[in-house]
């Protein structure tokens, strides 16, 4: 019975060493997921990874829905979908330098209210059953914190695909 009750408080220890040793060393790492992201993909690109970032997902979302409230005021951005993920991104930093798979998060920020023009007058197109899907895009220092590159994008889906 001793070696029972012995064994039992090595195997508590142990969960609770395991425990504190998470706490102290902060978030595990994170892999790269799916987050259907509006990218040009001629000129960046989101390879998959798996990191343990610097700064914590929750910090970069706020980030970027602070920045969706500065450009829409009046928006209640508690309302707004938000998705991360990590990876290793490619493409132009904010002051147009090219940056070679540099980890980030990436944030998208979905269903902005906004709307933008379909094209050129005397576009045949019809867009009557469909609504833009609009998301802010940004790229942040996975490290740092710090803002890599950040753009709104928008497509064009069919009204019934919310």
């Amino acid at each position: 019975m001793r070696r029972w009750i012995a064994m039992g408080v090595l195997i508590v220890a142990l969960a609770a060493l395991s425990l504190a040793a998470c706490a102290f060393t902060g978030a595990g790492p994170e892999t790269t997921a799916d987050i259907d992201v509006i990218m040009d993909p001629a000129n960046m690109r989101l390879e998959e990874a798996t990191f343990t970032p610097g700064v914590s997902k929750d910090k970069v979302v706020e980030e970027a829905l602070e920045s969706v409230g500065n450009m829409l005021e009046g928006t209640d951005i508690s309302t707004l979908e938000t998705r991360a993920t990590v990876g290793l991104y490619t493409g132009k930093d904010n002051q147009g330098n090219h940056v070679e798979e540099r980890r980030v998060w990436v944030v998208v920020v979905d269903n902005l209210p906004m709307v933008f023009p379909s094209g050129p007058v005397g576009n045949s197109v019809d867009h009557s059953a469909q609504r833009q899907q609009n998301q802010l895009v940004v790229f942040f220092d996975a490290d740092t914190g710090e803002e890599v590159e950040g753009s709104i994008s928008g497509r064009w889906v069919d009204e019934d695909n919310r």
